[in-house]
């Protein structure tokens, strides 16, 4: 069982960031109105953000904004909406060391699995 996860991170990794020089792109799926926020798997090896704040004027995109700066424990400003402010799936620009936020990344999807 521990064989079928492997390769769904190894394709996390490859598919949902993309680094540069002063920071990363992140690929996210939103499940917005959930009871609980954090990152909860992957769909098509993306990983799922669950946020509380329903898809209402941009408040989901807000929260989205919000749980990543905590979770990854960098300022609101580090994060961008690049791309899907009227879809579930989301691609999010970090500002930040592109390795350590990676690695933070990874630490929360091996927590899930």
């Amino acid at each position: 069982m521990n064989q079928s996860r492997e390769p769904e991170i190894e394709h996390w990794q490859d598919r949902a960031t993309k680094l540069g020089s002063e920071g990363l792109t992140l690929e996210i799926i939103v499940s917005p109105g959930s009871k609980q926020e954090g990152f909860c798997g992957t769909r098509d090896g993306i990983p799922v953000l669950k946020v509380r704040q329903r898809p209402v004027d941009g408040a989901a995109n807000e929260a989205v904004l919000k749980c990543l700066s905590k979770l990854l424990s960098l300022r609101l400003s580090a994060f961008k909406l690049v791309q899907g402010t009227t879809s579930r799936r989301k691609i999010i620009k970090i500002d930040g060391n592109p390795v350590e936020i990676k690695n933070k990344l990874q630490a929360f999807i091996e927590e899930i699995k």
